[in-house]
């Protein structure tokens, strides 16, 4: 006979498990005893209850004490919450800043599987003010990671879903992402961005042509120099089929930007990132550069210090740094040219091809390059532009 203080943890009616009702009726009666059997027996009732675990919360005093041991066990108290707190928890998530977001994810499962879902990141804005990069570079990879499970190829999604499209939207909408972590076919970059008829759109499109240009096994081997890399869309698309790959950009900040996006494709757990390539592990490097001779004696002084070779008392000629191929996605003017040549000239071996794309640029007289062929390439959204194959003289 059942106790009269306490009512058997019967399911309500609303619910239909068939474990859990086998459970029950394979669990000791009453009650009141079940409470006092192992922990074991009541953690794999409960365990059946999943969702409907709040429903049985208020069945009785016993049913809410079971619970509350259960529940203190697992440290997951939001396993109480039904649909409707289910729906309020994802509309907090969607106000938090990323990071704090991130670091929600680790609180149960409750906050894991909500902080993984489209709607807590429907308002995402993403900006350089995050805080240190090491916090940055987890943040990219937790959302390429549920970029490729929700199958989105842009984080912030470019349209965002009103409450039709799956999803509520923010009351108070923010201003827009200063930033958006994008898919280039197989490479995940964090990018500014920018609309789509702008100039930095119209160069990674460039970009983009010239990587499908470029033979993938003349690569192999090669030291290789991206000079105004942007992002890091060619460069680093290119990483894996050369011997070593440096980019450059003008200013640092774009340079911190190319490198969050190194360590995005970056396999090892050093300092100095390095991506899978078909030859072995192959060393990427980031510096600012620019474009300029003073720009390229800059460089060469922080090699040689990187290199270790300053405090060694070697002459710096001895690393000094010496690139098989430049790469250049666009100098439009002959000014900018002359300046791009005269760089490549102080940092290129010999023989060195460098490769510019380029609509309008003249070759200068003067210069220690030779036009070795030009190409006529197509832009998806600036049509042809030319790409210059020269060489650097002996």
């Amino acid at each position: 006979m059942l106790s009269p203080v306490a009512k058997p943890l019967l399911p309500p009616r609303r619910h239909n498990n068939p474990e859990l009702l086998a459970a029950l009726r394979a669990a000791p009666w009453p009650l009141g005893l079940h409470l006092a059997e192992p922990a074991e027996l009541q953690a794999r009732i409960l365990g059946f209850a999943g969702p409907a675990l709040r429903a049985y919360h208020g069945a009785s005093q016993a049913a809410r004490q079971a619970t509350a041991e259960h529940v203190a066990r697992q440290k997951a108290p939001w396993w109480l919450l039904d649909s409707r707190g289910d729906a309020a928890l994802a509309q907090v998530l969607q106000y938090l800043a990323a990071p704090a977001l991130l670091y929600s994810a680790c609180a149960c499962s409750a906050w894991r599987r909500k902080a993984s879902s489209r709607e807590a990141w429907a308002s995402l804005r993403l900006s350089f003010g995050w805080g240190p990069d090491l916090e940055m570079q987890r943040l990219l990879r937790f959302l390429r990671r549920l970029a490729e499970r929700l199958q989105v190829d842009q984080l912030p999604e470019a349209k965002e879903a009103n409450a039709t499209g799956g999803y509520p939207k923010p009351a108070s909408p923010k201003p827009g992402s200063q930033l958006h972590l994008r898919r280039h076919r197989s490479v995940w970059l964090l990018q500014r961005a920018p609309s789509d008829g702008s100039a930095a759109a119209a160069l990674d499109a460039r970009r983009e042509a010239l990587q499908q240009r470029l033979e993938k096994e003349e690569l192999r081997g090669k030291v290789v120099l991206e000079l105004d890399a942007g992002a890091g869309l060619l460069g680093l698309s290119l990483a894996p089929y050369v011997k070593s790959m440096t980019l450059t950009s003008p200013d640092e900040l774009s340079c911190r930007l190319i490198r969050l996006n190194a360590s995005l494709q970056s396999t090892g757990r050093t300092k100095r990132n390095t991506v899978q390539g078909v030859d072995g592990p192959v060393p990427v490097y980031v510096y600012p550069l620019p474009i300029s001779v003073a720009g390229a004696k800059t460089l060469a002084r922080q090699w040689h210090w990187d290199s270790g070779s300053a405090m060694r008392a070697l002459q710096p000629a001895l690393l000094a740094p010496s690139f098989d191929l430049a790469l250049c996605g666009s100098c439009e003017t002959s000014e900018a040219l002359e300046a791009l040549l005269q760089t490549c000239n102080e940092l290129m071996s010999p023989g060195a091809m460098l490769l510019v794309g380029s609509s309008h640029a003249v070759l200068p007289q003067q210069a220690r390059f030779a036009v070795v062929r030009e190409e006529v390439l197509h832009s998806p959204l600036e049509g042809i532009f030319r790409l210059m194959h020269l060489r650097k003289a002996r």
